[in-house]
């Protein structure tokens, strides 16, 4: 059995452990993985290896084949930053792998995180400014096949050197290849949702804020949709434009989302006059800000932990740095920028206010401070003076419905605000604490703590901030000892809610091929709609009870499985092998 993430020839394996990881280390490991498979790096690195073994006596054979896996841990590690878009937390992420991953004795695949080169790579991580020099799989196989006669001739030194790019060169190549879409419109679904519609010559393509980019699927009647986890967004689109508005389907209801920004990609030239009104701070998240700056006839962007990049204009009011993101300053009504709109091709698009110059330096600061502290956290594996102690006291606030907002950042007391009906309920089902134990520090710098319940478990994750107030919380219930399984499709008639009420998170992915809707079963054995319907390849996540029934269904209502949510629910795939109505787990 694996202990880690390995790469095997052109096959990913990964621990059993994987089904309790997040969506954002699960995405740093595929793309890690996935590097290394589009690399062909077990092939390479193979090669290098009988290398090694026929010229054993060469001390170039030997270095030769460090370098190479070396070259190969850089690329991979670019391609996970690329796509998580975050220093911090990948580096975090790898410290988190290597802690809990026993080391093989022999190796035979690719190990993401070995405890003898994750410091290397943790370090250059944090400190790096620039992207490194892409070396391509067919470079490095002619270069491990080329020093063979090399090594056979002379037994002398040989120097393996790569040349210097600068970012420059790398961006203007990037900028060479990347295809900009004709047209953009950017549609608000919320503040932190933005649905993105691209118009690439005939094809469209839709991407909503944290999701990935997707093709639209064509409709009879001339629509499009896109699906989401809680539904499905549908837009009419016209030959030469999108519409001013979209209908949104969630939770059974349809809203508009009026669009907020459009735009014809073109390259021209900058607005010298403008520049200066576009100087300033962003701010895109609570611990991020983009700084822009102007340099002469040019300017410059900054994001809080990476690198400085200059941006081209492609637009009125719009630029680029040239690898298919997008920056659009949005006016008021009196023509002064007061925000921007940031479309990322990994994350998609968000909104970003301006602020004032004491706001951008707090969290600039805060940030330095983060990235000087993890690192020692994560060696060490300690919690944060008090964290213990928060959770326990929101606990029992949440338990009487009065949290402490003062004890709060404002972006979390906003949150619990919402949700403060809902939280007092789930901890008065969980009962009176038992014990709180410290799981370790997680992505983000996150402590997290795994709490016994009375009646249940639960995960807490909480980051706290400088002033010692309370950043973020996450919680997830995990229900009790109830193993939870699957029913055929046959026993819906006679299936009915228990009476344990234990709170239990369940996650539906849909790897059906079709779109697929749940229904809860009530006390009466009658289906009840949770939301719309769930798109190929989505995930969808439900609070729900212990063994409390689930029928999931294709878009005709006809049964495909039923779940009983527990331990072995909790993370739950709808296989296309499953559509018999047979359960793979019977319970």
């Amino acid at each position: 059995m694996i202990a880690g993430p390995v790469t095997f020839g052109s096959t990913i394996l990964l621990p059993p452990q994987c089904s309790d990881w997040d969506g954002l280390k699960r995405r740093a490991v595929l793309a890690h993985e996935g590097a290394h498979v589009a690399n062909r790096d077990f092939y390479v690195l193979l090669l290098a290896s009988l290398n090694r073994a026929v010229f054993w006596f060469s001390p170039f054979a030997w270095w030769h084949l460090t370098r190479l896996a070396e070259l190969a841990e850089i690329i991979s590690d670019a391609r996970a930053l690329e796509v998580l878009d975050d220093r911090l937390s990948y580096a975090e992420i790898l410290l988190d792998l290597v802690q809990h991953v026993r080391p093989a004795p022999a190796p035979v695949g690719l190990e993401m995180a070995r405890a003898c080169t994750v410091r290397a790579r943790v370090e250059r991580i944090l400190t790096t400014t620039t992207a490194p020099a892409k070396l391509g799989w067919r470079k490095r196989i002619w270069t491990a096949a080329a020093v063979l006669p090399v090594i056979v001739v002379s037994a002398g030194s040989i120097t393996y050197t790569t040349a210097p790019v600068s970012p420059r060169a790398i961006d203007g190549a990037a900028a060479a290849t990347v295809r900009m879409p004709e047209h953009v419109s950017f549609y608000s679904l919320g503040r932190a949702s933005i649905f993105t519609v691209f118009r690439e010559g005939d094809d469209l393509f839709g991407q909503l804020s944290g999701q990935r980019k997707l093709r639209l699927a064509a409709a009879g009647d001339g629509s499009y949709s896109y699906p989401m986890a809680a539904g499905r967004i549908t837009l009419a689109v016209g030959s030469d434009r999108e519409p001013s508005e979209l209908t949104v389907s969630q939770n059974g209801r349809d809203m508009r989302a009026a669009r907020i920004a459009e735009l014809s990609l073109q390259g021209i030239e900058a607005d010298a006059q403008l520049l200066d009104s576009y100087v300033g701070w962003y701010q895109l998240a609570s611990g991020r800000v983009l700084t822009v700056t102007r340099d002469g006839e040019r300017l410059q962007v900054r994001e809080t932990g990476r690198p400085q990049v200059e941006v081209r204009a492609y637009g009125a009011d719009a630029f680029s740095g040239g690898h298919d993101d997008l920056i659009i300053f949005l006016r008021d009504g009196q023509a002064k920028v007061t925000q921007l709109l940031l479309q990322d091709p990994s994350s998609g698009a968000r909104l970003a206010p301006r602020v004032g110059v004491a706001r951008a330096k707090a969290i600039e600061e805060e940030y330095a401070r983060r990235i000087a502290e993890v690192p020692d956290r994560f060696r060490d594996q300690a919690p944060l003076p008090g964290s213990k102690e928060a959770i326990l006291r929101g606990i029992e606030d949440l338990r009487r419905g009065a949290p402490n907002y003062d004890r709060m950042s404002a972006s979390l007391g906003t949150k619990i605000r919402r949700q403060v009906s809902e939280l007092q309920a789930i901890f008065n089902a969980l009962g009176a604490v038992e014990s709180i134990f410290f799981r370790g520090v997680g992505p983000g710098g996150y402590d997290v703590y795994g709490v016994k319940f009375a009646n249940g478990f639960a995960e807490i994750r909480l980051l706290l901030g400088a002033d010692g107030k309370a950043d973020d919380v996450t919680f997830r219930a995990d229900g009790n000892d109830a193993p939870g399984g699957t029913a055929a499709c046959s026993q819906e008639q006679d299936l009915r809610p228990r009476a344990d009420t234990t709170p239990v998170h369940v996650l539906f992915y849909n790897a059906t091929g079709a779109d697929i809707q749940l229904y809860q079963l009530n006390a009466e054995g009658k289906r009840t709609a949770h939301g719309t319907t769930i798109g190929e390849n989505i995930s969808s996540s439900v609070l729900t009870s212990v063994d409390a029934p689930w029928v999931v269904a294709d878009t005709s209502g006809k049964c495909l499985e039923i779940v009983l949510p527990g331990q072995q629910t909790r993370y739950h795939t709808v296989e296309a092998a499953r559509v018999d109505g047979q359960p793979e787990h019977p319970a």
